[in-house]
């Protein structure tokens, strides 16, 4: 039954040796799993806090995002928001149901704000910021290297923070190669490509991936700190599960009919048919997925393409509000 609230925003800074990125995922994971978690992480699950979360499969230029609200928070969790590279994971769910990870990401900004007897603290939040913001790749790809290999390679890579000389003897730590993330899902025929001549890469990571993604008629987002990867024209294949939304499961309303502009396929110049639904917050739908909605006069399997988690845990939202496109398999 869904009818209490819980949730739990978890707060840290990686150790000192782990600000590069080759090694945050594994940070996160350890914070999610709820074991061995450092000194500079505190988990915050009673206080009143308010959060908009958004996420779309356009994450890879505008990167998926969160605001996160809390009131009265002690000083130490404050000097914590305020280091470098600070990082947040967000569950949220029900008490005895569905609970789970709806953002993880890197603090962009905070703020801390009086109002009346309460200081309300304000962040702001990105996944996937810090590697997109410092990851240099400077790396030749020997002859035959699949197009998969070499962006796996980017998504992971290594991690910086080696002492070298400059061309003036400057010592310098070198920028990791790689966004750091992990790896959610990769389909798409682009993938099976090979560089028959090599492949060498001198640019920003992400603009590497861009590149190859165009080239090979892919494309990529960023979702919780792993990278999906489907192609860039035409349906991925159906999963064979996937979540059913309804009534009986969540649904708020009736769904909304939108009309997605751009072309389902290659050449095919007409709109795409979708639909706008809200439903209790639900963690397990995210961007690229495949869904099953059904509601009066809705019986459709679609592809989601925006999802945005609203919440107030002391009253208010709490619930999911998600954009889709019907999927035709032939």
């Amino acid at each position: 039954m869904k009818l209490v609230r819980k949730y739990r925003l978890t707060i840290g800074t990686p150790p000192k040796t782990t600000t590069q990125l080759g090694t945050r995922v594994a940070y996160y994971q350890k914070v999610v799993g709820r074991t061995n978690i450092p000194s500079q992480a505190v988990a915050i699950e009673d206080l009143e806090v308010s959060f908009r979360v958004e996420k779309s499969d356009n994450s890879s230029k505008v990167l998926n995002s969160a605001e996160i609200t809390i009131k009265n928070l002690s000083e130490s969790t404050k000097a914590l928001i305020e280091k470098d590279d600070s990082v947040v994971i967000l569950e949220a769910g029900w008490q005895d149901d569905s609970f789970g990870l709806i953002f993880q990401g890197d603090i962009t900004s905070y703020k801390h704000n009086k109002s009346g007897n309460n200081y309300d603290t304000i962040i702001e939040c990105a996944d996937g910021y810090v590697g997109i913001r410092e990851a240099i790749t400077h790396k030749v790809y020997p002859e035959n290297t699949s197009v998969q290999a070499v962006l796996m390679d980017l998504i992971k890579g290594e991690a910086g923070g080696t002492e070298y000389l400059s061309a003036q003897g400057v010592g310098r730590e070198r920028p990791p190669i790689g966004l750091g993330l992990d790896i959610g899902e990769m389909s798409g025929l682009g993938l099976f490509d090979t560089f028959s001549n090599g492949y060498s890469v001198a640019k920003p990571t992400k603009q590497a991936i861009d590149d190859i993604c165009w080239a090979h008629r892919l494309k990529w987002s960023i979702q919780d700190g792993k990278v999906y990867i489907t192609d860039l024209n035409g349906d991925t294949q159906v999963k064979y599960t996937m979540p059913l939304i309804s009534e009986a499961t969540g649904l708020i309303e009736s769904p909304e009919e939108i009309n997605e502009g751009k072309a389902k396929r290659k050449g095919d110049k007409t709109p795409s048919k979708g639909w706008r639904f809200r439903c209790t917050l639900n963690h397990e739908i995210i961007p690229e997925m495949f869904i099953k909605l059904v509601a009066q006069d809705v019986n459709v399997v679609a592809k989601v393409k925006k999802v945005t988690h609203s919440g107030s845990y002391m009253g208010g939202d709490w619930d999911t509000e998600v954009e889709c496109i019907v999927q035709d398999f032939e």
